[in-house]
């Protein structure tokens, strides 16, 4: 029998980022017994205009509700502006790219871009910033930029978006569950450990 948690996320997801300490204690509690996938959630990808001074507002807003919800950090002192485009593509295309390249380590490659976009304020636009980060993970800067530039990779993206959306995921964060060929839901959406650990003891009980 062949068991795999399946997290669903965006690395410009603030919601997905106050949530990784939890997938993290979930990944950790399945070590051994459940394989790790990550799929990309793509949460605005293509977008080409600046924020406007409205979505600014909302969004910081959002970013400091969740860090009081949360205790996740966020840099405050480098809010987003007018200037910003928000365009998620780019970083869940590398997600979509280490998940093949380095399916043990996807789920540290997303904690980390998180880190780098909510505390670092990297820009996840810039492939040079995403290879900064897969070199760190094994894949050599020159190998990580030269696949991220192939047709085949934003092909792979589109093939895990696909698959997120047939499950049903339309929010992220989101984790499933599967067993051979039957997915359940754990959660769609955001919620604490203590909500979701014995649900996935449960799962990993059942024959």
């Amino acid at each position: 029998m062949e068991k795999e948690l399946i997290h669903v996320a965006d690395p410009m997801c603030s919601w997905c980022w106050g949530f990784s300490p939890v997938i993290d204690r979930i990944a950790e509690l399945v070590r051994g017994r459940a394989s790790v996938r990550v799929l990309p959630g793509d949460l605005r990808p293509g977008t080409k205009v600046a924020l406007s001074q409205h979505e600014v507002d909302f969004i910081m807003g959002e970013w400091r509700k969740i860090a009081a919800a949360t205790g996740q950090p966020f840099d405050f002192d480098q809010p987003l502006d007018t200037n910003f485009v928000y365009d998620t593509e780019p970083a869940c295309r590398a997600v979509s790219l280490i998940g093949r390249e380095r399916p043990a380590c996807v789920l540290d490659y997303l904690r980390s871009l998180h880190q780098a976009f909510y505390v670092g304020r990297r820009d996840l636009k810039d492939p040079d910033v995403l290879a900064d980060y897969a070199q760190s993970f094994g894949v050599p800067r020159a190998t990580f930029l030269e696949r991220f530039s192939r047709p085949e990779a934003v092909e792979c993206l589109r093939e895990d978006v696909r698959l997120a959306r047939q499950c049903g995921i339309e929010a992220v964060p989101s984790v499933l569950l599967r067993t051979d060929n039957r997915i359940q839901r754990l959660t769609i959406g955001y919620q604490p450990y203590e909500v979701l650990e014995p649900h996935v003891r449960q799962w990993l009980a059942a024959a």
